[in-house]
């Protein structure tokens, strides 16, 4: 059947058909060979039928067991994003069947020892101590056969135990090595798989051995029962893990299996212990000829039958999938698996992430960040009434030149920016129209001047500031990330009360200082110093100044769980603990240590409160020093640490079909926030010239959905027709959306600036 499908050019459908007449040739050969062991009385194969009346339960035993053993299956075929259709029939995952049914031969060495010695010996003194026991044999004879037997189960458990355990390890060691290094398909997560199977079916096979061996002493209904129990717990083990736990394919199973070994074990042992009066209180017959004996020998023959009739469904359930599966295996070339190789380099140039220093400093052109840093006081931005000193913004902070280089703003407005000399930040002309509405002040942080916020005149002239801010700078992204200011000191959001300052102003005079931002920069993406209803009511993301301070990033994300704000006393923090999967989180450097501790002495703290925080930028403090071999392994592996890795988990081309090639592909997420804007996924054929061939139209996957350790595939197809050549190389690239490669991957095999090569493969 395998050469036939081997050297014949079939379709899916054809082959499928065949390897299903196959099965079904070896299915009747199997029930011709146990009718010709276990023959009729009255000529008739469905005889067996009759009896079911006798032992009903060791059917629905047989049907159990492989429910248990084989449902999860059917389950992830159905409930996995991950699963396969062919020809609308049929199910498949490429993920999860493979690494399952390989795991499952590991099961074969054990088998073969049940069959041939421990079942055949157990036997022999089974019937020697019921022999005895039903035909006056002596105490002493009776007591030394049930030792001798209840001694070869304990042998043969232990046995047979260290024989699947040492099965199992050299599976997982070096099955699992040869898997990895021969180029069938088999990635990282599937190999995981094939490990966790491993185990379940050995303990599965345990199990099972001792569920046969109840059926020797106890009622067959209780077994079953015990057997419908793990049929339906595994089964729901199955959909838990497809459904919501899709990287622990195969730990619920090996789970319930461990379960069902510890209560067959306990159960057996029990049992064994009241041998004698489980024996005559169950009625058991001890007489050879007696017609219970009969029956239930003719019961035990049944089981035999039972189970190979439910083998035998179970199998023609499988048949498509298994059919697929080994039509995969047979034409290697038509269905490809690749797993491009991870890359473990720092992605500079990362649209919204890493590093975001001053704009105004000479050196921040050299550095090879994404991100700058504006800080504006409106003092510098309207020195008179109306009048917008744009010039002065464009020149002091190298606009232009960021521009023209692909660099992306973090821009935040000041109003009272404390320094070592008396001053104020607000414009004089507006300090004259509010009649100094606010306080002077003179504290540990220095001289400045915290205007009243709650000034309905201050607030019209800011909204005004604000909305000319956008008329210049917020018809486009170039300012990707607004830091919500204007409020507070350093526009922190917070004052210093404690030295008679007036306190931040009540949610509902804030909403009159947010509104203006949203108006004006439609594109950006809005960040607030704390976890308040703000964040959550506009949908906003957090910036935490003190970054790298454990103790102080600590209480921030305590903040984040609700509670009284100390700047307003009032219960306006929110439960912004999720933030970071759908808004972004930036910061600053502290300024409560010397930059020895954050990067030398307490670094792993500094990495801790960056990973807990979810933190996607650092600046404007960031901490260089290229001439310290110790701040720079720090700082590369802080960038390797913050915001986003995206990578290419594995690609698989399915080219069975005569008119299309299918394209799936999984990508994944290796840091610590997912990206915030949304970008293209762009795939592109090159043939053996190097000549693109075919680009993928806009695919439909976004990748602000794939969180931190999770992996999601989106798939598409090629028309072959507009395919030159035989041999293709496949790349991906991320995208903006006039179509440049704007997004780093953690791939290795750049062919180009931002592309990289995922598979190469040949058709025909």
């Amino acid at each position: 059947m395998i050469v036939l499908c081997a050297i014949t050019q079939l379709s899916l459908l054809q082959m499928i058909f065949v390897l299903a007449l196959c099965f079904s040739i070896v299915d009747i050969l199997l029930f011709r060979a146990i009718y010709r062991a276990f023959p009729a009385q009255d000529g008739s194969i469905f005889e067996f039928i009759k009896e079911y009346k006798t032992s009903p339960a060791l059917g629905f035993l047989g049907v159990f067991m492989m429910l248990g053993m084989l449902g999860h299956f059917w389950i992830t075929w159905f409930s996995s994003s991950d699963s396969v259709t062919i020809l609308g029939l049929f199910k498949y995952g490429p993920h999860y069947d493979f690494p399952a049914i390989v795991a499952f031969f590991s099961t074969v060495p054990a088998s073969i020892y049940f069959i041939t010695i421990f079942e055949t010996d157990f036997s022999e003194k089974y019937q020697r101590y019921f022999y005895l026991l039903g035909h006056s044999g002596s105490v002493e004879s009776v007591d030394a056969a049930r030792e001798d037997m209840i001694e070869s189960i304990r042998k043969g458990i232990r046995k047979l135990s260290l024989i699947q355990l040492l099965t199992c390890l050299l599976f997982i060691t070096v099955g699992g090595k040869l898997l990895a290094i021969m180029n069938i398909g088999m990635t990282e997560t599937m190999l995981d798989s094939f490990r966790m199977f491993c185990v379940g079916y050995s303990l599965y096979f345990i199990a099972n051995t001792l569920v046969l061996l109840h059926l020797y002493f106890v009622n067959e209904k209780k077994i079953a029962l015990l057997s419908a129990m793990f049929a339906i717990l595994t089964t729901v083990a199955a959909f838990v893990s497809a459904k919501y736990l899709p990287n622990t394919y195969g730990l619920g199973f090996a789970v319930i299996c461990g379960v069902l070994v510890i209560i067959a074990a306990i159960k057996l042992v029990n049992y064994l212990n009241r041998l004698e009066y489980n024996v005559f209180t169950q009625q058991f017959s001890v007489t050879g000829k007696d017609k219970k004996m009969k029956q239930r020998t003719k019961a035990n023959k049944q089981m035999i039958r039972y189970a190979a009739a439910a083998c035998g469904l179970c199998l023609f359930l499988m048949i498509g999938s298994a059919g697929a599966m080994i039509s995969q295996g047979i034409k290697s070339a038509n269905i490809l698996t690749f797993t491009p190789a991870k890359s473990g380099a720092v992605l500079l140039n990362s649209p919204g992430m890493g590093l975001a220093p001053w704009a105004d400093s000479e050196e921040t052109q050299a550095i090879p960040s994404k991100l700058v840093y504006v800080e504006l006081k409106w003092s510098d931005w309207e020195p008179v009434e109306g009048v917008y000193d744009v010039d002065f913004v464009n020149e002091q902070f190298n606009l232009e030149f960021y521009r023209k280089n692909g660099r992306d703003v973090v821009f935040r407005f000041i109003c009272d920016d404390p320094a070592e000399e008396e001053h104020i930040d607000i414009p004089l002309w507006l300090y004259e129209m509010i009649d100094g509405d606010g306080t002077m002040y003179n504290i540990d942080y220095g001289y400045g001047f915290s205007p009243n916020y709650t000034n309905p005149v201050f607030i019209e002239k800011h909204a005004e500031a604000i909305a000319a801010l956008g008329e210049y700078f917020g018809s486009d992204d170039f300012f990707m990330y607004v830091e919500l200011g204007s409020l507070g000191h350093w526009g922190e959001w917070h004052v210093n009360y404690e030295k008679g300052i007036q306190r931040m102003p009540e949610y509902a005079i804030r909403k009159d200082y947010i509104q203006p931002y949203i108006d004006a920069f439609p594109h950006a993406q809005f960040l607030i110093r704390y976890p308040l209803v703000d964040a959550v009511d506009y949908g906003f993301g957090l910036y935490n100044d003190m970054t790298g301070d454990y103790d102080e990033t600590d209480y921030w994300l305590e903040q984040m769980k609700g509670g009284i704000w100390e700047q307003t006393e009032l219960p306006e923090q929110a439960i912004c603990v999720d933030t970071w999967k759908t808004h972004p989180i930036g910061g600053e450097f502290a300024s409560t240590h010397e930059n020895q501790y954050f990067m030398v002495s307490d670094f792993d703290l500094t990495l801790e409160s960056i990973t807990e925080s979810h933190q996607s930028f650092i600046g404007p403090k960031i901490i260089i020093d290229e001439s310290d071999e110790d701040y720079s392994k720090a700082m590369e592996k802080i960038l390797k640490t913050i915001g986003y890795r995206y990578y290419v988990d594995s690609v698989t081309i399915d080219m069975n079909n005569k008119e299309t090639i299918s394209i799936s592909c999984s990508m994944g997420n290796d840091g610590i926030a997912p990206i915030y804007r949304n970008y293209n996924i762009k795939l592109m054929l090159s043939n053996e010239d190097g000549t693109e061939v075919w680009t993928s139209d806009e695919i439909n996957f976004d990748l602000r959905n794939v969180l931190p350790g999770e992996v999601k595939a989106f798939s598409c197809e090629v028309e072959k027709a507009n395919l030159e050549g035989t041999k293709y190389t496949l790349s991906i690239s991320v995208c903006d959306r006039n179509g440049n490669a704007v997004v780093p991957l953690a791939l290795e095999n750049e062919v180009e600036n931002m592309c990289y090569q995922i598979a190469e493969f040949q058709i025909g």
